[in-house]
């Protein structure tokens, strides 16, 4: 039997009695990988701007850690607060939308927060506007001694 889509879109893995696999590191580091491959930068240039984000704290990124975290063959995952500096430095933001796509979340930026806000907005002002005319439609029926 095929779940309903209605049904479905209630859906919330955070919510789900079984917990779905979420051992990400293998995935996280192919999405790492293919951006490197993909940027216009270099692994160097990248390793750099990383470190241009950790420039105010007492971690430094070396070009061996990085390789290492980075290989799938290590039993060392990349650590969290370099995928942070990761995304700035290679300019995106796949490694967040690969961790977060198991439990059922996307990544979105301030524009998009900013645009759902606006969206409210005319709906808003949309509605006000339809009870405005009615408001108005009434007024006019009062004044024609209709009402």
């Amino acid at each position: 039997m095929q779940p309903d889509f209605f049904e479905s879109l209630l859906y919330d893995p955070l919510e789900a009695e079984n917990a779905p696999h979420l051992d990400l590191s293998l995935d996280v580091i192919a999405v790492i990988n293919q951006c490197i491959r993909n940027s216009p930068l270099s692994r160097e240039q990248i390793i750099d701007r990383i470190n241009l984000c950790l420039r105010d704290s007492d971690k430094t990124v070396t070009k061996i850690a990085f390789n290492k975290w980075l290989s799938p063959s290590q039993a060392n995952a990349i650590p969290f607060w370099v995928v942070s500096a990761f995304c700035w430095a290679a300019q995106t933001d796949a490694p967040f939308k690969a961790a977060l796509q198991p439990i059922g979340r996307k990544v979105v930026d301030l524009r998009g927060d900013t645009l759902r806000e606006l969206t409210e907005k005319r709906l808003q002002a949309s509605e006000q506007m339809k009870q405005a005319k009615a408001l108005e439609k009434q007024m006019q029926q009062m004044m024609e001694g209709k009402y």
